[in-house]
């Protein structure tokens, strides 16, 4: 079963002072919760909301989305993309009837990342067979 993806706040740390590139998005979480999956990265959890892509060792800031509107850190500045579709789900949430354009800017929807793409090849058997 595939998990449902989930509304969260992304927002790329490393080489930023809290004004990094941040979106308002969904992603899908591995089962274990340990990894999300969001435009085409892998961000593996290393403390509290704090992600590393495991591509490149990039860190992200990953949580769910505040309910009083405000994702960004106390001293963050910049623009927050938001998809298209997560518009309606964040309005509800925050419970907004439109978007505050000094903070936002909506976005096509980011190309949906492929799990399997990351996950490890099985193990051969004993035989020399991958496993099955």
């Amino acid at each position: 079963m595939t998990p449902r993806p989930r509304l969260r706040y992304i927002e790329l740390i490393t080489g930023h002072q809290h004004d990094g590139p941040a979106w308002i998005a969904f992603a899908n979480a591995s089962k274990s919760g340990a990894q999300l999956y969001f435009n085409g990265k892998a961000l593996k959890r290393v403390e509290g909301d704090r992600h590393i892509d495991t591509a490149n060792g990039d860190v992200y800031w990953a949580a769910a989305v505040k309910k009083q509107g405000t994702n960004r850190h106390r001293e963050g500045r910049g623009i927050i993309s938001i998809e298209k579709s997560a518009l309606p789900s964040y309005l509800r949430l925050v419970g907004f009837t439109e978007l505050d354009t000094n903070h936002f800017v909506v976005i096509d929807d980011l190309p949906p990342t492929d799990a399997s793409q990351f996950e490890a090849p099985a193990k051969p058997s004993a035989d020399g067979e991958p496993a099955a």
